[in-house]
Formats: C-alpha cells, sequence, structure tokens
C-alpha cells in the first residue's frame, strides 16, 4: 500500500489531498483532486509533497510532480510482488537513481533478473538464488547437481556488488526494457475483474502494438480516462476485442460474437461482478435456456434469475425425480427406493407441468408472468450507445 499526500505545485495555497494507493474509490477520488485542479488523466501534475507505505525507496518520489494513473498502475504492480521482489525492486531504485514513474513502472518488469543478497548466513542458498535469477525457471533435478557454495564465491569474486538499504545488490547486466512508453499501459490484470477488453483504433492496422486495456466492471470516469489516455477522439474508431474473462461460457460466447457496444458490456460485467459460484452455474444453464443474442438481454436474465430454477445434474425425466426426492427429503441420496418409486414417471410428471426443458448441465424451467422474450426485451431507447463493436 502507497499513502501519498498530493498537492497543486502551482497552486500551493490549496489544501494537498492524500491518497491510498491503489485506488479503490476511484470517481471520489477523481473528485477530491478535481477540487484543487489537479489529477489529470494524461498529464503530469499531482505534486508530491509526501509518501509512506510500504516502499520506502518510493520517497525519492516526493517533491516531484507525478501523473495519477501511472503512479496507480505502479502501486497495483508492486502489490503483486513478494518480499524479494520487492528487495529487487527497491535495491534497484537505489543503487541507479531511478526517480520518474515510467523508469519506475519499467524496473518492475525486469527487477526479477538481478540479485539481491540480504542474508549471508547460507552461501549454498546464495547461490543457488542467483543462478536461478540469471537462468529464470531451472528444473528441479538440474538443482541438485549444482554446487551452490561454487556459485557463490565465483559471484563474489568476479562481480562487484552494490550496497543499498535494503541488500547488496548485483545487477547480472540487466537491461532496462521499456515496456511501458508513456502513454498505455502494458497489459496487467490486477483484481479480480469480469472482463479483460482490447481497444485499438479502427483506422490503425488490427496488430498494432497500441492496445488500451479496460478491465471491466469500471466506472464511468475509470474508461473515460483509459480512453483518452489511448489518445481516442472518436467512439466511432474503435475496436474491441476480448482477450479475457471470468464469466460463464455460454455469456463469453455470446460476447465475443455479439458485436456490442462497451456500454453493454460493461452492464453486463457489473451484473456478474460478485455472483456466487452457484449463480453463475445457473446463468450458464439459463442462458442456453433462454438462448439470448446479446449480452444486453444476458444482463436482463441475470437481474431477474431469480424467475428461473435449475436442477443441476438432472439430464434425463429419471434424473429429475431423483433429484426431486433427494431435494424434498433434504439428502443427497435417493437410492434404495426404486422399488417404491417410479423414478421416470415421477419426473416425467413433474416436468409436464414445467415450462422447462434439458439444457446440458441440467434441466432450468421458467415460472415468470412475462414471456421470456419480453423479459430479455432490449433495454430502453433513451440509453446511449457507444457505437462500439466487438469483433
Amino acid at each position: 500500500m502507497i499513502r501519498a499526500l498530493l498537492n497543486n505545485h502551482e497552486r500551493p495555497e490549496q489544501q494537498p489531498v492524500s491518497v491510498c494507493f491503489p485506488i479503490v474509490n476511484h470517481d471520489e477520488v477523481y473528485e477530491m483532486l478535481g477540487k484543487i485542479d489537479v489529477g489529470s488523466a494524461t498529464g503530469r501534475d499531482c505534486g508530491v509533497e509526501e509518501i509512506a507505505g510500504d516502499y520506502p525507496a518510493l520517497a525519492r518520489l516526493e517533491d516531484t510532480v507525478v501523473n495519477l494513473d501511472e503512479l496507480d498502475y505502479l502501486a497495483k504492480r508492486l502489490e503483486s510482488f513478494d518480499k524479494t521482489e520487492i528487495a529487487k525492486f527497491q535495491s534497484c531504485a537505489e543503487a541507479f537513481d531511478y526517480k520518474g514513474l515510467p523508469d519506475l513502472i519499467n524496473l518492475t518488469f525486469c527487477c526479477q533478473e538481478i540479485t539481491v543478497i540480504q542474508d549471508f548466513t547460507d552461501i549454498n542458498a546464495i547461490g543457488l538464488l542467483h543462478h536461478l535469477d540469471v537462468n529464470g525457471a531451472v528444473a528441479v533435478d538440474e538443482l541438485k547437481y549444482l554446487d551452490g557454495s561454487k556459485i557463490a564465491r565465483n559471484l563474489f569474486q568476479h562481480e562487484k556488488g552494490l550496497v543499498t538499504p535494503y541488500g547488496v545488490l548485483y545487477d547480472n547486466s540487466m537491461e532496462m526494457e521499456q515496456v511501458y512508453k508513456g502513454r498505455e499501459f502494458p497489459r496487467y490484470w490486477y483484481d479480480d475483474r469480469v472482463m479483460e477488453l482490447a481497444v485499438t483504433k479502427l483506422s490503425e492496422r488490427e496488430d498494432t502494438p497500441y492496445i488500451t486495456w479496460l478491465y471491466l466492471p469500471m466506472t464511468d470516469k475509470q474508461i473515460d480516462r483509459s480512453l483518452e489516455r489511448g489518445g481516442f477522439e472518436s467512439w466511432g474508431d474503435m475496436r474491441l476485442e476480448l482477450y479475457d474473462y471470468m464469466m460463464p461460457p455460454n455469456a463469453a460466447k455470446i460476447v465475443k460474437g455479439s458485436g456490442e457496444c462497451l456500454e453493454n458490456l460493461n452492464a453486463l460485467a457489473k451484473t456478474l461482478s460478485g455472483m456466487s459460484e452457484g449463480a453463475l452455474k445457473k446463468l450458464d444453464a439459463v442462458i442456453e435456456y433462454a438462448e439470448p443474442d446479446s449480452a444486453e438481454r444476458v444482463t436482463r436474465l441475470v437481474e431477474n434469475l431469480e424467475y428461473f430454477k435449475f436442477v443441476e445434474g438432472a439430464l434425463t425425466p429419471e434424473d429429475y425425480g431423483r433429484r426431486a426426492v433427494e431435494l424434498a427429503g433434504n439428502t443427497p441420496f435417493a437410492d434404495g427406493l426404486d422399488e417404491f418409486i417410479d423414478f421416470q414417471k415421477y419426473g416425467e410428471r413433474l416436468i409436464s407441468n414445467l415450462n422447462g426443458k434439458f439444457v446440458s448441465g441440467g434441466h432450468v424451467s421458467y415460472n415468470g408472468l412475462k414471456p421470456i422474450e419480453e423479459l430479455m426485451r432490449d433495454a430502453p431507447a433513451e440509453h446511449m450507445d457507444m457505437g462500439m463493436e466487438m469483433y
């Protein structure tokens, strides 16, 4: 966690704003910073009056002017680091005096290549860890035959270590790759999101490296800021592509093939966010049953999921009859009752009274008053169509 006191460096009389990173309540932070006329999506206008938290090396940002979203992205990257990676990042920042956020962001992508020694008591372990740092992944069988002590002694004799407050650093000829070039942030799935979208310009080739990544659901202001960073000036000049997702497979198929606008995709992501595993499984079956043809109609199904009954695992009338007996008796077993109950006929009788059908995961029935087509009806016409299609 990072806590920063941000000010308007051009108007020092303005009261500074305390912000915690990674940002949780984005719109609230944007509003607070807007009151002191800072927080631009693209410019560096936030003066860092004070910075504290889990990464002391970031004190070098004090008395500098930063971009809010760059600092937030850096915080997200660091949140995923373990103790060893944090030591490497901070040692590098200190040893090579990286002060700008672009350099610090790029450092998070390459600092794993260096070696930082904080404990010299086990020379064999030091050598083995250094070997891993230099070579990346190493087979377990290979490690058994490595002489870690020899590797460590060779390191101490032939390489010059740099002493930092976070350990002794050996840079292993690390090269600072420019993964972040100052505009679009590199792809990075930070927390639990429903969809990951790649947004590119239709006016550019499909394999363009200039990709704006959206992780839905997002607030409208978050989306606007991301698109502003990407240099999008027209809703009609956007290409959307679904890269990754955490939603039912049937929902994903519809999203991929529906040519949906961003507004509808974000609305669907909001309804899916936080749903239990059981509810998501039920939704997947309901989608197969109702056959919606758009993300907007899937959203309507999520909002009305209570009007559907899903009997998981019931793939035949006999299965349905058994599951009904099990549920009625609050027991997971209906075995031993075959001589007393004709589960096939019982299931057929129950199903005949339902507006339902068998799907791949079980049996779905609908008990709402509206026709399903009406239930899934498109959103009112006054909803804005952003005009961005999924490819």
